[in-house]
């Protein structure tokens, strides 16, 4: 599927918000991994210092309506955006147009993981 220049920008923007979220906005984790790995091993001390591996689940999250202002300037819909002085908008993708995953997981041991990044993907 191929995204007009105004779609690009509403995933982008998308995209940058949830990774602030997942960085700055969710509980920190104890460990980082690569979004791209299904089982994390560690030293676990709930078995003893055995190497386990921690299975990790997919979390996602859908992306709001994006609209863009006569002004050009796009963003997610709510009660400040779109501009009240800018008199028109469009809708550029519907709600969950755009979803962002990324993986996480909890050991027993109470080790905490979750990867740095995600992905974005188009389910529109």
């Amino acid at each position: 599927m191929s995204l007009t220049a105004v779609q690009k920008v509403a995933g982008n923007h998308f995209r940058a918000s949830q990774l602030i979220r997942i960085t700055h906005e969710l509980p920190p984790a104890d460990a980082k991994c690569t979004p791209f790995i299904r089982e994390y091993r560690h030293d676990c001390s709930s078995r003893g210092g055995v190497s386990w591996p921690l299975r990790l689940k997919e979390k996602t999250e859908l992306s709001p309506e994006y609209r863009v202002c006569a002004c050009s300037q796009v963003g997610p819909f709510s009660p400040d955006f779109p501009h009240m002085d800018c008199g028109a908008n469009k809708q550029v993708t519907p709600e969950g147009f755009f979803a962002y995953t990324w993986l996480e997981g909890a050991c027993t041991c109470g080790l905490e993981v979750r990867s740095g990044t995600g992905r974005l993907e188009i389910r529109g």
